[in-house]
């Protein structure tokens, strides 16, 4: 389907009407293009990223996902431990400014204690401070995902888990 927008110029207002089925490709892949700022998505609302149906042309669609699937990746994290703290670095594998949930504890796979730190682009560092001398804690991270303009993602808006490590805090003196 197709609707009148300022990219598109005399776009059709209503259905198209059905086609046949292309012909059976034979060697070379068939290929159609469209213009995605021409092409009306129709496919079911998915509301917790305002994607309305017959409301947003696929440009648009496209570009929500690509800044989830682009901006949202999994973080890395390694630890250092200290007397009565552990030293985290997060580092992103993408440049823009997010934010973190650590999450901690002493058995691994959870229960976990939550933190929630403001921190800032790039390459983060981070104390869990408090904690036991002489203590292995299991630490995870994920990101909250951000949409261009730092607004956050609503519903299902965090990226994969940090694989989990294992810090060791000093012993105590």
């Amino acid at each position: 389907m197709a609707y009148p927008n300022e990219y598109c110029g005399p776009c059709n207002q209503t259905p198209l009407p059905t086609v046949e089925a292309p012909p059976v490709c034979v060697g070379t892949p068939c290929a159609e293009l469209y213009n995605t700022q021409c092409t009306t998505y129709d496919g079911p609302d998915i509301e917790c990223l305002n994607i309305v149906s017959g409301e947003v042309n696929m440009n648009e669609v496209i570009t929500i996902f690509s800044q989830i699937f682009c901006t949202c990746l999994k973080p890395i994290i390694t630890g250092t431990g200290n007397l009565e703290s552990v030293s985290i670095v997060i580092t992103n594998p993408l440049t823009s400014a997010d934010l973190f949930i650590v999450e901690y504890g002493t058995i691994s796979g959870g229960p976990y204690n939550v933190l929630t730190p403001a921190l800032e682009t790039g390459v983060y560092t981070f104390d869990i401070e408090g904690l036991t001398c002489g203590t292995t804690y299991y630490i995870r991270v994920k990101k909250v995902c951000l949409a261009s303009g730092g607004e956050t993602i609503p519903l299902g808006s965090y990226s994969e888990y940090s694989d989990e490590i294992e810090v060791e805090t000093l012993e105590c003196v």
